[in-house]
């Protein structure tokens, strides 16, 4: 039986936190400041396919493992900006200030929200003495972002595929993220996550023990763990 993990690194996106109340909800209500007004549920809708399109555009990130949203400002909005175009199609705004407004909207705490285990979660970590951090395929907003909510004061380590120049599941950026951990604790890594690869396989793979959240009917592969909330994922873990 595998030795309990001394740290915890989580995922953000989905395990610790959604859009909120959506991403077409921000998207419609920055969108009507430039008078171009489309319904939150449509662009809804669209997101997941328009980020996936986007995603696939990238192409070298497929084999390099380099992150999609690029490691400056520069980089990340060119990729927002064509998730956006891709979701309002022939009704984007022709003003570039509003891609500009919306990204930076996205960095604020209000666009978002903690999941209601979360804090239970953290808390029993503290109590168990177990330092813990974060590790996220996102741009350098997730850290304002993170202040903001309140967490980032508690992390021992945040890991942004942004700044670490590789995004999960590449190998490269648990080996960062393994670099980033005092190292008496570096021989029991636990990852917290949503995606059976990211956060399943991938950190397997790297001699770390995970955990996956199951917040949906979404089936988990066979041989990973999975656990129905966050704490419970802590408690399987620690």
């Amino acid at each position: 039986m595998a030795q309990p993990c001394r740290f915890i690194y989580f995922d953000a996106g989905f395990t610790l936190l959604p859009p909120h109340p959506s991403v077409g909800f921000h998207y419609a209500a920055i969108a009507a400041k430039y008078h171009v007004h489309i319904p939150a549920a449509q662009i809804d809708a669209a997101f997941v396919g328009a980020w996936k399109a986007a995603r696939n555009a990238v192409a070298p990130h497929k084999t390099t493992g380099a992150p999609v949203y690029g490691s400056t400002r520069a980089e990340a909005l060119t990729f927002w900006t064509r998730v956006i175009r891709l979701c309002f199609r022939d009704q984007t705004p022709d003003d570039p200030q509003f891609y500009e407004d919306l990204f930076d909207h996205f960095a604020k705490p209000e666009c978002w929200r903690l999941y209601n285990d979360v804090p239970p979660a953290l808390a029993l970590l503290e109590e168990r003495g177990i330092p813990f951090g974060v590790i996220s395929n996102w741009d350098s907003r997730l850290r304002p972002l993170l202040d903001g909510l309140g967490i980032l004061p508690k992390l021992s380590a945040l890991i942004l595929s942004s700044e670490a120049g590789y995004e999960k599941p590449h190998p490269n950026i648990y080996h960062t993220a393994t670099n980033a951990v005092p190292e008496p604790l570096r021989n029991a890594i636990g990852l917290i996550g949503d995606e059976p690869e990211a956060d399943g396989t991938a950190p397997l793979a790297a001699g770390w023990q995970q955990c996956l959240i199951q917040r949906s009917a979404k089936p988990t592969p066979a041989g990973l763990r999975t656990m129905p909330d966050l704490p419970a994922a802590v408690r399987a873990l620690t």
